[in-house]
Formats: structure tokens, C-alpha cells, sequence
């Protein structure tokens, strides 16, 4: 009788167990609906919101559409806030510009725009040092050039050539070092910092270009017809600047003599792919820089579900897609009647699986063991601004995020194609993810490659935490105009969502940990 008791209770358990399932199944179909995801696409890509572009009405309108949304399923705000400010400043050209160059014969004062323009990485400082001339400024020993080998730039300030050494010519050197993605000017920014230089100079390399003039940024105040908002955005709380300048041939024939003269140098260093770096004898250069800064609204929205495990609820789950888009211009090969880029997958649809994940998790009869936050980033578009300041000026300890999961573009490609990166980085939670994307019917395709495309998980594997990117495919309607609502597959984007949310589940419902191998894979 005992034994028939015991087996009556284990079977109640189980029945139990089976109801409880069934019951989060049921909430997951109930919440990730193609109605429900179409609904918020039409909405997020109508022309109402003009394009969503940081910082817009549009934007801000989205905005309080999300944190509306989150409030009615339950989820609550983080810090007593559904938004966090992304604290953006418009940063145009300060009063204080100067570029002077102290030669062998005296001081030269280049003048501003026609002689030299700043990039966009500058700040409110002065540099003063040695030149050091840097060949074409590239540090690439894997493939056997390094501008940097054998030079010390140190406390000092670098002229480098733009492109790259064999640009015009069919030397498959050439076409590697083209290949590397570091021979664009803000790469050889990157490269002069990191070796430790305080300035950069840098020259169109006269070889293979008759147009010597300096571009630099194109500050609004350099330009008689520009508008404000194409000066550079900039995170107000971000300190990182750096003093770069485009200067034009008059500074180029001041440092080497002519244009022929710098010429040879190119050819000598094109020959044999042979770096040719050296300290410009008797130059000092004095660079200062200012910008005039103006605060700019933008919002992240974030909502938040506490675990309910008191050990597991302070470790966090990110879950995010960004909500911006481009905002409206006239587009190329139209007849220019339609001027809003809606967006609709792009990434309406990213942000409207997150938001059906966020209500499978609010309908589930029981709260995860782990809490879960739910961050709409705006600003992607323009350099992954959003999360990049939610890192930078986290709402939450960081060290506590267990992971992060993108979903940017999720509603195109054909009913079974999926994106799924980075494997390297974090195999095993790629792994838990290509599972069940298995199981939803999805071929998943790995990018060989660290990440697939800029998107919002890049700066959280920049911080070490592990994080996975979910997309469904480039198409024709790629930041064009016709990126609209009727384009959309709401029944592929509700596939991803439960994807998700059943990733999002397992993780939350856990005390897995994943680790994160990025920085060792990027160093």
C-alpha cells in the first residue's frame, strides 16, 4: 500500500511538471504570435516616425511606444526608469584651431580648411612634438609589412600616406594588405594610438591621386550650405579623443621638399613592400584643437524581470535589439516621391521579437531564476551609439551579465536561412543556440569571422561578455526606402522570437555560466 502511495505521488509530481510546461508553452505561443510581431512592425516602420533616426520625434515617439508596451506586460523599469540616456553631444568645430609647423627656416602657420582640416576624433587639446614619418601607417606583421617596425613614435606625432603601398597594382601583397580592413583612415588612427603616438597627420598619397586637398571631417563649419546635424555625435561621458588632421600639398612640400620627392618615397617603399620609416629631421609641429558641443536627447529603453531565486537574481540576461533607423532623405534611383526609411526590418523586426519574447517571459506562470533585461538601443545606426553607451555608463554591474543576445534584422532571407555569430567566441552558448535553432527548422549559417556585420553585441564581446548576434540575411532592401512593413515575414521573425525565447529560458532558468575568448581571438 506504501509502495502504490509513493507511486501515486510521483506520478502527481510528474503530472504537475507536465501542466507546468504545457502552461509556459502555451504562454510562449500566446506571446510570440505573427499578429502580434506584424503589429508592431506596422507601427514601429509606419511613416509616422519618419525613419526613427537618433535623435527624431520619430525616435522618441518609438521610444515611449516600447516602454508603454513594457509597462502593460509588467515588466519593470530599471533604476525607476524605462530610459537611460545615451548622453550624446553634437560636436562641431570650436573657435580654437591651430596648425603650425616649426621647420628648419622658421615657423609656418597652415591655415585652417584650405590648408589642413581635423577629423572627427579630435578633441578639446593641444599636441606639440617630433614628426615621425609612418610610411602609409599600417601595422600588419602577420602579413609582413609594419610601418611601425622599426620606429619609435612614442610622445611623438605621425604623417602617414593614405591607402596602401601597390594600391594600383595586381601584387596579390597588395590585394591582402587591401583585404586586411585596416587601411581606412580611422584604422590608421587606431594604429598611430596604440603605438603610442599623440598626433596624426595625415597626407593623400600623391602617387595614385592628383586631388591633394584636405577633406578631414566635414565639419558644418567648414561648409557654406551644411547643416548642424552632420557634425559627428559623440558620447558626452566618452574621453577618448585623439588629434588627427588631414593637411593638404602645402605641408607635404614644406616635409619632404615637393611632391616628386615624397613620391620617390612611395615608390622605394611599393617596390619591395618594404617599410621606410624615419623621423623627419628639424620638424616639430604644434596641432590645437577645440569642439563646440551641444547635448543631444536619445534614449535606450530598458525593462527588467527580477529572478526570483535570491542567490541567481542579481546575475542578469540581456536581451536587446536597437530600435533607430536612418530617417528620411532622398534616395538614389528613385523618382524620390518616397523619402522615409521605415526601417521595417531594419530593425522594426529585431525590436518587435524582442518585445514578444518580453511577453512570453511576463505571461509564464512563474518568474525566471535569473533576472532578465530587455534593452531597445537607439542610436546603432550611427556607431552603435546605445550600446555602446550602456556599457560605457552601465545602469547595472556588468560583471553580473551572464549573457547578451542581438536580434538585429530577423524577417527576410527564405523561411529556414539564419545567422547565428560568433561561434569562436563563445562556443558553447553558439552551440545551445544552433540546438534549438535546429529544432525550429532553421539551416543556421556561421559566419567564419568574429562578428557578421556592426551590430549591438559587438560592444558587450568588447567588454568580455559572452553574446551572440541573430540575423537573417542582407537583401535589396538594405537602408533603402522600401524596407517596409509589407516586405516583412512575421512568421519568420516569430520563428527567431521563440528561438529566443526558448534560448533566453534555458539560460535564465540556470546557473550556466559561458566564457568568452573575443579579446584573446582579436589580440
Amino acid at each position: 500500500m506504501k509502495l502504490f502511495k509513493n507511486f501515486l505521488f510521483r506520478s502527481f509530481l510528474i503530472i504537475l511538471f507536465i501542466l507546468r510546461i504545457f502552461s509556459i508553452v502555451e504562454a510562449q505561443e500566446e506571446g510570440i504570435s505573427p499578429e502580434i510581431i506584424k503589429n508592431h512592425i506596422d507601427f514601429l516602420a509606419s511613416d509616422k516616425l519618419q525613419g526613427r533616426k537618433t535623435p527624431s520625434a520619430g525616435l522618441d515617439t518609438a521610444a515611449s511606444y516600447i516602454a508603454h508596451e513594457l509597462q502593460n506586460l509588467g515588466i519593470n523599469s530599471l533604476n525607476g526608469t524605462y530610459f537611460h540616456s545615451l548622453n550624446l553631444c553634437r560636436c562641431g568645430l570650436g573657435k580654437r584651431q591651430h596648425f603650425e609647423l616649426n621647420t628648419p627656416s622658421g615657423k609656418v602657420v597652415v591655415p585652417l580648411k584650405t590648408g589642413y582640416i581635423p577629423f572627427q576624433t579630435i578633441g578639446d587639446t593641444t599636441v606639440e612634438g617630433v614628426l615621425v614619418f609612418a610610411g602609409y601607417g599600417l601595422n600588419l606583421p602577420n602579413l609582413g609589412y609594419d610601418d611601425y617596425s622599426n620606429i619609435d613614435v612614442k610622445g611623438k606625432i605621425v604623417v602617414v600616406l593614405s591607402h596602401f603601398p601597390g594600391e594600383t597594382s595586381d601584387d596579390h601583397r597588395a590585394k591582402l594588405i587591401e583585404k586586411s580592413g585596416k587601411t581606412s583612415i580611422n584604422e590608421k588612427i587606431a594604429t598611430a594610438r596604440n603605438k603610442g603616438a599623440i598626433g596624426l597627420i595625415l597626407l593623400t598619397n600623391p602617387k595614385n591621386h592628383l586631388l591633394l586637398k584636405p577633406q578631414g571631417h566635414t565639419w558644418a563649419a567648414l561648409l557654406k550650405r551644411a547643416k548642424e546635424d552632420s557634425d559627428p555625435l559623440i558620447l558626452k561621458f566618452h574621453k577618448e579623443s585623439f588629434t588627427a588632421i588631414h593637411a593638404g600639398e602645402e605641408t607635404m612640400k614644406l616635409l619632404f621638399g615637393s611632391k616628386e620627392n615624397l613620391i620617390k618615397i612611395q615608390e622605394k617603399i611599393d617596390k619591395n613592400f618594404q617599410p621606410y620609416s624615419f623621423e623627419i629631421p628639424g620638424f616639430t609641429a604644434s596641432i590645437a584643437t577645440s569642439l563646440h558641443k551641444r547635448f543631444i536627447k536619445a534614449d535606450n529603453v530598458i525593462g527588467i524581470l527580477e529572478g526570483n531565486n535570491p542567490k541567481l537574481r542579481s546575475q542578469y540576461l540581456i536581451i536587446g535589439a536597437h530600435y533607430d533607423h536612418i530617417g528620411t532623405m532622398k534616395s538614389e534611383g528613385t523618382d524620390n516621391s518616397d523619402t522615409i526609411f521605415n526601417g521595417a526590418d531594419d530593425n522594426a523586426s529585431g525590436t518587435a521579437a524582442v518585445l514578444a519574447i518580453a511577453r512570453a517571459f511576463a505571461k509564464a506562470e512563474k518568474l525566471p531564476e535569473r533576472s532578465v533585461v530587455f534593452v531597445f538601443f537607439a542610436g546603432e545606426e550611427l556607431g552603435l551609439l546605445g550600446s555602446r553607451s550602456f556599457v560605457l555608463d552601465p545602469p547595472l554591474p556588468l560583471d553580473s551579465i551572464i549573457a547578451m543576445l542581438n536580434f538585429d534584422m530577423v524577417c527576410r532571407g527564405g523561411s529556414d536561412t539564419l545567422y547565428i555569430s560568433p561561434e569562436s567566441t563563445n562556443s558553447a552558448l553558439y552551440l545551445m543556440a544552433k540546438e534549438k535553432a535546429m529544432a525550429e527548422g532553421f539551416k543556421t549559417v556561421q559566419q567564419n569571422m568574429i562578428s557578421f556585420g556592426g551590430s549591438d553585441h559587438q560592444p558587450f564581446l568588447d567588454k568580455n561578455i559572452p553574446a551572440l548576434h541573430f540575423f537573417t540575411g542582407l537583401h535589396a532592401d538594405y537602408h533603402q526606402v522600401s524596407d517596409n512593413p509589407d516586405r516583412c515575414d512575421s512568421v519568420k521573425a516569430s520563428k527567431v522570437a521563440r528561438l529566443g525565447w526558448k534560448l533566453a529560458w534555458e539560460i535564465a532558468n540556470s546557473n550556466i555560466t559561458f566564457a568568452n575568448h573575443y579579446s584573446e581571438i582579436k589580440n
